[in-house]
């Protein structure tokens, strides 16, 4: 769906899975995400795991092209995460490294890849992570696996998870914020010492070297051991003016508070909402939380009547947008956003049968 900035449904099914185009070569899969940065008048949206096409649309609905992050007779899916476009060169994060170290640099993964953003074309370009993968002391394989991308046109930065190269595997190694510069590839990185499973989320408004990072944490016991609090939290890391990142505030949970670390959306210079998930049939179910570094406490901003219900949200201005796919709410939650959160009326979006999952600005 489509909305315009003041919460106007422009389009109930603006692209779905059976839309058809000239020059389209795949309709979209169920994996589907919206670029972090597209060219002026575009959206870029990329479908994942095992799909691994990159597709560039006019808001008008007609298609720019499409890209495959891999070759076509490759079995192996990279699972491309997210997109920007700087100038005519556009990039994208593959979060799957591919186990065979005899591929070609084009089916290899682990990396930024570059394209050419007017003619959706790889350009052979690539920003090589493989140095930041290896072994834990426990002897478990992990991947770099970058994700969210976000640039300020000179330079390009993500977060690598490093998480199993076996999903099932119950350790990982702490993540690592890297600064890439655009034009050398030439990379800078914080090791984020004791957080596991990050990502990035986006800069602070209006400053473009500080940016928020979440850690969804990893538990040796899956999910939901005390382990999984010890490497969780949120983050601020800053860039100073040659694009080197340092660890500033922070916000780690403690053994008490809920674990406010999924679907984090960043408000001002010192706070952020971010939900966390209940438990499934409850009596706890999906909760959003205010968090403040200056104070470092969290507040409770709602709690749904579902679990596993609120979606990732997004500001637009000063209003706060929270998709709620709950059965009594299927909308799109708003808040006025002051010195506190005030919620308004909310928007009803989409066809009855597929209630609001992510907002994303453009």
């Amino acid at each position: 769906s489509l909305l315009a900035a003041d919460g106007t449904v422009l389009s109930d099914a603006w692209i779905d899975s059976g839309t058809t185009a000239p020059g389209l070569v795949s309709t979209l899969s169920g994996d589907v995400a919206v670029g972090s940065g597209a060219a002026a008048g575009t959206v870029i949206l990329i479908d994942r795991q095992s799909t691994d096409v990159v597709s560039a649309w006019c808001l008008d609905g007609s298609l720019v092209g499409q890209l495959r992050v891999r070759s076509a007779d490759s079995s192996f899916s990279p699972n491309p995460h997210d997109a920007v476009v700087v100038g005519d060169t556009g990039w994208v994060t593959r979060n799957d490294t591919n186990p065979s170290g005899a591929a070609e640099p084009g089916d290899r993964g682990g990396d930024i890849f570059g394209f050419d953003a007017t003619t959706m074309v790889a350009n052979g370009r690539r920003v090589d992570f493989s140095s930041f993968e290896g072994m834990t002391d426990a002897g478990v394989a992990y991947s770099a696996r970058p994700g969210r991308l976000l640039t300020n046109g000179a330079r390009l930065f993500t977060v690598l998870g490093r998480t199993p190269t076996d999903y099932s595997d119950t350790d990982a190694a702490a993540s690592v914020f890297v600064s890439v510069d655009a034009t050398s590839s030439a990379v800078e990185s914080l090791e984020l010492t004791g957080l596991r499973n990050c990502d990035l989320v986006d800069a602070i408004p209006g400053d473009g070297a500080r940016f928020i990072v979440t850690c969804l944490g990893w538990s040796s016991m899956f999910f939901g051991g005390p382990d999984t609090y010890q490497s969780a939290g949120i983050v601020e890391v800053a860039i100073d003016g040659d694009g080197v990142p340092s660890l500033a505030r922070s916000w780690r949970p403690g053994a008490e508070d809920a674990l406010a670390v999924q679907n984090v959306v960043v408000l001002d210079d010192h706070r952020v909402v971010a939900s966390a998930f209940g438990d499934f049939g409850g009596p706890v179910f999906d909760r959003l939380f205010v968090v403040d570094f200056d104070s470092g406490m969290s507040s409770l901003l709602l709690e749904s009547t579902e679990s596993y219900t609120l979606g990732q949200g997004a500001l637009v201005g000063d209003t706060l947008l929270v998709p709620d796919a709950s059965e009594d709410v299927r909308a799109v939650r708003r808040f006025s956003v002051g010195e506190t959160l005030t919620e308004v009326e909310p928007i009803e979006v989409g066809p009855a049968a597929l209630p609001p999952r992510v907002i994303t600005g453009l």
